[in-house]
């Protein structure tokens, strides 16, 4: 059996054929698209930086010291960079640390934490990493009060060696 549609009737449905494939094709194409360009950018990676975390409970206000320590200490590592203790001073010690690094485009946060205990104070000290939440380092101290300052630079040293970080030389 021959087919009964003349020539002009094949041309103008395979015309059809194709206008509906380009058609189809273009919806797939702008379906991609958006997908592509509508998702979240990922922030990039913070610098190697730190942002600290002070509570302190003495009536002395002996962690104003010792913060100032350990900045200036973690400050002397080549590109390692400290927040200013302004960005942080106003946080609520019951906020999520990592959440208050990622804000401040930090890397890692050190949250220090000050009790009196008699003539003693009792620094418990965490490194956190802002990415994940995730606890790098901890460790706690007991000084008497008056030698409390002088913890700092084992507090720096402490953060530097579980972050695989050199101090330069003297």
């Amino acid at each position: 059996m021959e087919s009964t549609a003349s020539p002009i009737e094949q041309r103008v449905s395979g015309r059809w054929i194709v206008i509906g494939i380009l058609i189809f094709a273009s919806i797939i194409v702008a379906i991609c698209a958006s997908w592509l360009f509508s998702r979240p950018k990922s922030a990039p990676a913070p610098p190697p930086s730190i942002a600290l975390l002070f509570v302190d409970s003495t009536p002395e206000q002996i962690g104003n010291g010792i913060a100032g320590e350990i900045t200036a200490n973690l400050d002397r590592i080549p590109g390692y960079y400290v927040a200013p203790r302004s960005a942080v001073e106003d946080r609520k010690s019951e906020e999520d640390a990592a959440k208050i690094g990622r804000e401040l485009n930090v890397r890692d946060v050190l949250e220090c934490g000050l009790t009196p205990a008699g003539g003693r104070v009792h620094i418990a000290v965490r490194l956190i990493n802002t990415s994940d939440g995730f606890e790098l380092w901890t460790r706690t101290y007991d000084r008497d009060a008056k030698d409390a300052p002088a913890v700092a630079g084992e507090i720096a040293q402490g953060v530097a060696a579980a972050l695989n970080l050199t101090f330069p030389q003297p």
